[in-house]
């Protein structure tokens, strides 16, 4: 990483933007290259603080790398600290139009940078898990909302039950789990604990797999009386009903959906090779899109010069996109980076959306503009994600 204070700075250029090959790891190519950024244009001078002993860039960048509120799980991003180094200076430069600095932003980097700022620990939600003659209780997550303690449970049943026995089970899992103690923060925590739980959902399947794939044969619903029981205990159609005061709703396509999964799974070798395929020719589009936006935040390109720039790379992730959506089922033991990698797939085609000339008339350019820079950051973290998942997997 390079920082440049000095006047006319920002005349300087970095080679395209890095691509990804197929026979890297994520892990290889996020982070690696490098970046530049300088406290103002190749026309520009770059001044002294006012008020400190040290120049406006500096200043801002001491400010950017301080500031708190961009900190995420301990770590600050390279991406963050650019883009509130520019905000800095696009408040300096409307104060002090006679002394405009505009910072010039340019990288050869897969991915982000991010740095470590403390220590951080992420909060455990307990793990509740119980096997019995009949039923396991495979997980139990918390759905809190407010000061309304809510829990979703999944249950294997063992045995092939009638809907009479499901509901005799449902009700002894709401006796376990009602005083069950699940949170998602410490703040939640904080609220409701030693409170018993007001809603209990939950979903019953056949085996591990219908618990990873979310492939539900059935639900239950139970709340307690300070509830609206007219409103969750509703039968507005013929896949839900009550027996014995249990409140049932079937899941028709269950067993469709377990066909389809099993008939249309791919091998392990396979689905990680085409997921990986995938992998470099959309992450080195994106990159190469948001090299292109990056020039148009430096003022070098216009926004319609922009449109014309990424008129064939959306038109290439419209296609590997579509692509994408036919790769085969992965394996019960690789479907978490899948779906990681399929959401990265997601917002990879959003980046190619904002400026696509077919939605030229949707947007305006400031809206466009906060868009692109969102879906950037979301990129990113999705990128990190696949990273950190691909580690369980090569």
């Amino acid at each position: 990483m390079i920082f440049l204070d000095c006047c006319f700075s920002g005349n300087f250029s970095v080679d395209r933007s890095s691509s990804f090959s197929i026979e890297e790891t994520v892990d290889d190519f996020a982070g690696k290259g490098y970046a530049v950024l300088s406290s103002s244009n190749s026309t520009q001078a770059s001044y002294g603080h006012p008020d400190k002993p040290i120049s406006v860039f500096t200043s801002f960048l001491c400010d950017a790398f301080r500031d708190k509120l961009i900190v995420r799980q301990g770590m600050v991003s390279l991406n963050d600290i650019q883009k509130l180094v520019c905000l800095y200076s696009q408040v300096w430069s409307h104060r002090n139009p006679d002394k405009p600095q505009q910072p010039i932003f340019r990288a050869n980097m897969g991915g982000t940078i991010r740095f470590k700022v403390h220590e951080y620990v992420p909060f455990q939600p307990m793990k509740i898990y119980e096997e019995c003659d009949e039923y396991i209780i495979y997980d139990v997550k918390p759905s809190h909302i407010g000061v309304t303690k809510r829990y979703s449970v999944e249950v294997i049943l063992k045995a092939p039950l009638s809907l009479d026995e499901i509901g005799k089970v449902s009700l002894e899992v709401t006796r376990k789990v009602r005083s069950a103690e699940v949170y998602n923060n410490p703040d939640t925590q904080l609220i409701l604990s030693g409170k018993l739980a007001d809603i209990i959902w939950i979903y019953f399947g056949r085996d591990e797999s219908d618990m990873i794939r979310k492939t539900y044969l059935c639900m239950t619903t139970w709340v307690d009386d300070a509830q609206n029981k007219d409103w969750w205990y509703r039968v507005n159609s013929e896949d839900t009903f009550i027996i014995n005061n249990v409140h049932f709703k079937l899941f028709p396509y269950y067993e469709y959906l377990r066909r389809l999964n099993q008939e249309n799974m791919g091998s392990r070798e396979r689905v990680i090779y085409e997921t990986r395929e995938m992998l470099s020719s959309l992450i080195t589009l994106a990159e190469r899109i948001i090299y292109q936006f990056n020039e148009f935040k430096n003022a070098i390109l216009t926004e319609q010069e922009l449109f014309d720039e990424l008129e064939s790379l959306v038109s290439e992730v419209e296609s590997y996109y579509i692509k994408s959506t036919d790769l085969p089922i992965p394996p019960d033991d690789i479907k978490d980076w899948r779906e990681a990698c399929s959401l990265l797939f997601g917002t990879i085609h959003d980046l190619s959306l904002y400026y696509n000339k077919k939605y030229l008339s949707q947007r305006t350019t400031a809206n466009r503009k906060s868009c692109m820079e969102m879906t950037i950051s979301r990129y990113y973290s999705d990128l990190e994600n696949v990273r950190r998942l691909e580690k369980d997997v090569l």
